[in-house]
């Protein structure tokens, strides 16, 4: 499979746990966020404090140019 044939995109979202006042302590905030990438697959998690941000690679097959 020739890796120019594939196509990346990513899908990326925070979820914040912090408790905030007349708030749900798990709050989900979307960061609208679209990558286009040539590369192989990837799942990242990235762990910072109270912040759990989630990177997802899905692949969809490139278009024939």
């Amino acid at each position: 499979m020739n890796p120019s044939n594939s196509l990346y995109i990513v899908f990326s979202f925070e979820l914040n746990f912090e408790k905030r006042a007349n708030e749900s302590p798990f709050v989900l905030k979307p960061i609208i966020n679209f990558y286009l990438f040539q590369a192989k697959l990837v799942f990242l998690i990235l762990i910072e404090c109270k912040c759990i941000s989630l990177i997802l690679f899905y692949t969809k097959k490139a278009p024939q140019m």
